[in-house]
């Protein structure tokens, strides 16, 4: 699964539980968007669904807080291309001021 896969997997706001390794470890704030738990421990990803199971306010607020981070990760298209329209105003911008600074301008 990917990052993305897995942020996609957040949306409808269910907290996650995963093992704490490899890159999705980044994806999970442990304890407040889901748990994380020690690779290859099936007793402590069976220990935390119980918990969230039985603690459904506290599963409903980790869901709510995952869905929003998942929400900023999933629109990262979107802020690439923020960011590629700022940098192209920027060089706008410089070449403009480049020349009106110009020697050789045309008169």
């Amino acid at each position: 699964m990917t990052k993305k896969q897995l942020a996609k997997a957040r949306l409808p706001g269910r907290p996650t539980v995963i093992t704490n390794c490899g890159g999705k470890v980044e994806l999970v704030i442990d304890g407040v968007t889901g748990f994380l738990v020690p690779r290859h421990d099936s007793q402590a990803i069976a220990d935390k669904v119980v918990y969230l199971l039985n603690n459904k306010e506290e599963a409903e607020a980790m869901g709510l807080c995952g869905y929003w981070s998942a929400e900023v990760l999933c629109n990262e298209d979107d802020l690439i291309n923020q960011h590629l329209s700022l940098y192209e105003k920027a060089i706008a911008h410089r070449k403009a001021e480049a020349l009106k600074a110009s020697p050789f301008k045309e008169k």
